[in-house]
């Protein structure tokens, strides 16, 4: 499991423009959300969505699909038992936008930056027996890059959100 994240690190670092296709942004994000509807409800977790639709984006379409998988599974994984995940998709003449957020244990305001490091573990407590390296976030952060956006993270009044935002092309 390592080595498959760690190759799937390696991609994400070498995606090219000229690969982007135009992709139905709203249609990605709906589908990966109904695909972890299922391991939400382990956890009594349930996933609302707020998805504008018809978002079209040149995009890596594989690894945008790569992204949003891990932000809800990381919302998954570190959100509170009988809570809300709620997916944002907005976009504006300027912007596209898509927010991941959860109920769970905040992340330190000096934190925020390091999450997106490879290996980088907030939570010291869960060993690697989780299957958890580490390597999600920085995955994130280097298909976002790719596409020329912004990744960030930050906790407030209970929530952490995960903000992606990439310029209209």
């Amino acid at each position: 499991m390592l080595i498959t994240r760690l190759l799937d690190l390696s991609k994400t670092e070498y995606l090219k423009c000229e690969n982007f296709s135009k992709n139905n942004l709203s249609m990605i994000v709906e589908k990966r959300a109904l695909t972890f509807e299922s391991l939400a409800y382990e956890k009594d977790i349930t996933i609302e969505t707020n998805i504008e639709e018809k978002i079209n984006f040149m995009c890596h379409k594989e690894s945008i699909d790569e992204l949003v998988s891990i932000l809800i599974d990381n919302a998954i994984s570190h959100g509170k038992e009988k809570s809300n995940i709620r997916i944002n998709l907005t976009s504006d003449r300027a912007e596209i936008k898509l927010e991941v957020i959860n109920k769970g244990e905040a992340i330190a305001p000096d934190e925020c930056e390091k999450i997106f490091e490879r290996f980088y573990r907030n939570d010291k407590s869960h060993n690697r027996k989780s299957g958890r390296y580490g390597l999600g976030l920085a995955i994130a952060k280097n298909i976002v890059n790719a596409h020329k956006g912004n990744i960030r993270a930050y906790s407030k009044d209970g929530y952490t959100t995960f903000e992606v935002k990439f310029k209209i092309n």
